[in-house]
């Protein structure tokens, strides 16, 4: 019984594109192929072509100018005496005349990475027919492979395309750019990446930190260094008196207390102090 490995995709295209359906196939015997638009048996024409490829088992259905009528339906039935199977897909055509040269609305942007991580370009842009899209690195084409992963999505006239580099090298450096082209014009975006070695990060990390250590000196005395200077006690404030006891000069001539008015002063003490005054005065007086 047949079966399809790769089923017919739908597809968007403006008026005036081409269009091409695809599906694999396998089955024994041969099976045969017959495609359908809105489930009617369609015919060859000098605007279809129906192609198989044995080898392969690919069948094609390729609209040379896809109109408005052409869009709806398509199925692709491939049958022996085995059984049948059937695939189906839509196609969607956007009014007519209505064209765009490639214009970018969103352009590739500079990137710097570290060597071993993934490095993405994103654009986006309008066009009508669907452009073809080709990446180029240092200006020479870059091929498919599992490192360098290019997608691209249409909806309409927006189209959006990106390359993903897995695993940076350092050979990965350089001018990046991107080229769409149709039948109205051409345009593109360029960029550049930049890619760290992380031996070279380490070592800016480090005199980056030796800089800073530098501009913080301290105090801390090391062995065989001249000892440091010690800064000037600063004197403590002290505290001056300000009051005083008014005096009156003293003439040292003059004898301010005499014997005999020490003892009159003694006598009269006696009479109107107590005797523990006395003792005072003639303590104070000793």
């Amino acid at each position: 019984m047949p079966t399809f490995i790769q089923p017919i995709s739908s597809c968007r295209v403006c008026s005036g594109e081409s269009v091409r359906f695809q599906a694999r196939v396998s089955g024994r015997p041969k099976p045969e192929i017959q495609w359908f638009h809105n489930l009617q048996p369609m015919l060859p024409t000098k605007d279809i072509v129906f192609h198989f490829d044995e080898s392969t088992g690919t069948a094609m259905l390729i609209i040379v100018d896809a109109f408005l009528e052409h869009a709806g339906q398509y199925s692709c039935k491939a049958g022996n005496s085995a059984g049948e199977a059937t695939c189906t897909a839509t196609l969607t055509v956007t009014a007519e005349g209505k064209t765009l040269k490639p214009s970018f609305t969103q352009k590739l942007k500079f990137r710097s990475v570290l060597e071993g991580d993934p490095a993405v370009f994103q654009c986006k842009l309008v066009a009508c027919p669907t452009p073809a899209i080709t990446w180029f690195h240092n200006n020479r084409p870059i091929p498919k492979e599992l490192r360098r992963i290019i997608k691209m999505e249409s909806d309409m006239h927006i189209h959006s395309s990106s390359l993903e580099v897995r695993d940076v090298r350092e050979r990965d450096s350089g001018s990046y750019k991107v080229f769409a082209i149709n039948s109205e014009g051409s345009a593109e975006s360029t960029a550049s990446l930049l890619v760290a070695q992380r031996e070279d990060i380490a070592a800016e990390t480090f005199q980056t930190k030796s800089l800073i250590t530098l501009k913080e000196p301290t105090r801390e005395q090391f062995r065989g260094d001249p000892p440091l200077e010690q800064p000037e006690p600063i004197a403590k404030a002290t505290s001056i008196d300000h009051s005083y006891t008014h005096k009156e000069p003293q003439d040292s001539r003059i004898d301010t207390k005499p014997k005999e008015q020490l003892e009159e002063f003694q006598a009269m003490t006696a009479k109107k102090k107590s005797p523990e005054s006395i003792i005072y005065v003639l303590l104070c007086d000793g």
